[in-house]
């Protein structure tokens, strides 16, 4: 699996927007950010960053995935595999991809100090079914040198 693209300034994963004319890369996750991406690729072992899913805690674990096309979105792809913190493992493990969608919700009221309105929330089902669909392994430990 490639290493993510993330911000040289905060090391946060940026997302990748496609479109003609290549692509755009911005911050990922709820929480406002006070700068533009700077836009690098992570360094081989990389670790850092927040759960994809819940993005309260650092990742512990990775999902691998294949790329797939986020749904409702012309101009957004996944590309690599879904790091995520023990907590959102665990549900995952459990197959209870509702109560990852609900540490979404309160990862997004932490960060923002609002519930989501109630489309970005049935978005997150819709992704994460998207995430689950796609799918190539088991979840694997970040590690140094992985």
């Amino acid at each position: 699996m490639s290493q993510p693209m993330i911000c040289q300034t905060c090391q946060r994963v940026l997302d990748g927007h496609y479109n003609d004319d290549g692509v755009t890369f911005v911050h990922s996750g709820p929480e406002p950010v006070d700068h533009e991406p700077v836009p690098v690729q992570a360094p081989e072992g990389w670790a850092g960053g927040r759960c994809d899913f819940c993005a309260m805690e650092p990742p512990r674990f990775v999902l691998p995935t294949r790329p797939f096309s986020v749904p409702g979105s012309d101009i957004h792809m996944s590309d690599n595999g879904w790091a995520c913190c023990e907590l959102c493992a665990l549900l995952i493990q459990s197959d209870d991809w509702g109560a990852l969608v609900g540490r979404a919700v309160a990862g997004f009221e932490k960060h923002n100090g609002v519930l989501p309105e109630p489309l970005g929330v049935l978005g997150w089902f819709i992704l994460y079914a998207a995430v689950r669909e796609n799918v190539t392994g088991p979840l694997r430990p970040i590690s140094e040198g992985n």
